[in-house]
């Protein structure tokens, strides 16, 4: 098969590449991954590094841009930056179905998290949904929102995994929490915001 596809001429060689992965939406690329895997000549020719337009072409299929920043003359949006931020979006989206973040790049992480929802137009909320990213936030808020004085984790962290929570935690869902989870989560919450409060009167 890879020796077959490596004698197609290389405009019809994208086209069946986007074809195959623009259905991928929800889950893992894995037609782009199969053909990045077939061959060496395939995966120099199909790799980002070499190929930006067909991940810009794929980020178009798989998720959400703000028209505001398409169209912003302060910003620029092209195909190098697209395959960069598609390329950055899957790794979340893995870390998030996986459960396997790395606290090295939660912080960044939790940033892409946060384009996503405010930049949803319908296909970025599918995706978090898919991989199970209401339910990661409240453990990672469980594990990096907490009251203790002497934890070094970044208040910028924690400022994130707060408006990511009121950002995707309706009523319905935060009912359907286990009564002993919503709790603490509530009383890390509260803590949380008292903590600014004194913050801001004795500053």
């Amino acid at each position: 098969m890879a020796s077959h596809l490596e004698k197609v001429p290389y405009d019809i060689l994208l086209y069946i590449t986007i074809l195959s992965a623009a259905t991928s939406i929800c889950r893992p690329p894995a037609e782009l991954l199969s053909l990045l895997l077939a061959s060496h000549t395939l995966h120099h020719a199909l790799n980002v590094g070499s190929n930006a337009h067909l991940y810009a072409r794929l980020f178009q299929y798989h998720f959400d841009l703000s028209p505001i920043l398409l169209e912003s003359p302060m910003t620029l949006v092209n195909d190098a930056t697209l395959a960069d931020e598609y390329i950055l979006r899957q790794r979340f989206l893995f870390r998030s179905r996986s459960s396997s973040w790395d606290p090295t790049s939660l912080r960044s992480d939790m940033w892409i998290g946060l384009r996503m929802l405010l930049e949803n137009s319908g296909t970025n909320e599918r995706q978090l949904f898919a991989a199970n990213f209401h339910q990661e936030l409240i453990k990672l808020a469980l594990i990096y929102i907490d009251d203790n004085k002497t934890c070094t984790h970044s208040r910028e962290l924690k400022y994130l995994l707060v408006w990511l929570l009121s950002l995707t935690l309706s009523k319905a869902e935060i009912a359907k929490i286990a009564a002993e989870t919503r709790e603490e989560l509530c009383r890390l919450l509260r803590y949380h915001f008292l903590a600014q409060v004194r913050a801001g009167f004795s500053s």
